[in-house]
């Protein structure tokens, strides 16, 4: 079994480490053994396509050496956090490792295994939709009642030429404030860390820079609109503040734009 090894703030200063290990001694054959693997690290571009950053190797994993390989200096950690650059999206990366172990004619259940390390997703929970990326299979349904209502978001993507990785952050992105808004439709029992998840989630999906979202965005101002009126307290300056900032809420909404 391969495992990758991540060292998020660098073996080597200002780097990113990564490296590829045998992992758990009880998947690796008994006595003395020694194979030749090949294999690939690479870290996806969430923006651009063709973009990724791959480094190859070769190493011999054998009893009597050191059972990890990789590179202390993957990438910089100034690009590697560069918000424009696409490696990390909402505080999400995604490494791929690709191995081939070389038959030496004992081959061992393990040998050539393929990991990935997607973070944040399990596959089994993943489907596909409309043949653009996958997404959690509890979002398909509001993600096509969406797209059905709003084809400008199937035409938008594909006009963007996002990449799969890009496209199913967005996606998923978007899925979670659908899900968010079916969930807690009763304002009564929503308390301040739940509102602040909304507002976050709904950061997150603009981040993105997608501008077909004004149909969403009403729904999202209509909530907060309804958590404002559910803390006004009538009595004292809290009350009255808070009169003013759903007063200028109403103002923004109707196009208007003043004081009040």
């Amino acid at each position: 079994m391969m495992r990758i090894l991540l060292y998020p703030h660098g073996v080597e200063k200002n780097y990113l480490s990564i490296y590829l290990s045998c992992g758990d001694s009880s998947f690796l054959p008994t006595g003395c053994w020694s194979k030749i693997a090949k294999y690939k690290l690479t870290l996806k571009n969430y923006y651009y396509c063709g973009k990724d950053k791959t480094l190859e190797g070769e190493y011999e994993f054998s009893s009597g050496k050191h059972r990890s390989s990789g590179y202390s200096s993957f990438i910089t950690l100034t690009e590697f956090h560069d918000r424009n650059k696409g490696f990390l999206v909402n505080d999400t990366y995604t490494i791929v490792a690709e191995v081939c172990v070389e038959n030496d004619g004992h081959r061992h259940p393990n040998d050539n295994h393929i990991m990935s390390l997607v973070t944040g997703n399990n596959n089994d929970e993943l489907m596909d939709f409309k043949g653009l990326c996958r997404v959690r299979k509890d979002f398909v349904q509001l993600l096509e009642e969406a797209c059905s209502k709003h084809p400008e978001l199937v035409r938008g993507v594909k006009r963007k030429n996002w990449s799969e990785n890009f496209t199913e952050r967005w996606f998923m992105t978007l899925g979670r404030v659908l899900h968010f808004l079916k969930s807690h439709k009763d304002i009564k029992d929503m308390d301040d860390d739940t509102y602040e998840e909304l507002q976050d989630l709904w950061e997150q999906l603009n981040s993105f820079g997608f501008d077909d979202l004004i149909w969403l965005e009403d729904d999202v101002k209509k909530y907060m609109a309804k958590k404002m009126r559910k803390n006004v307290d009538l009595e004292g300056e809290k009350g009255e503040f808070l009169k003013v900032e759903l007063r200028l809420c109403h103002l923004v909404n109707s196009g208007q734009y003043g004081l009040v």
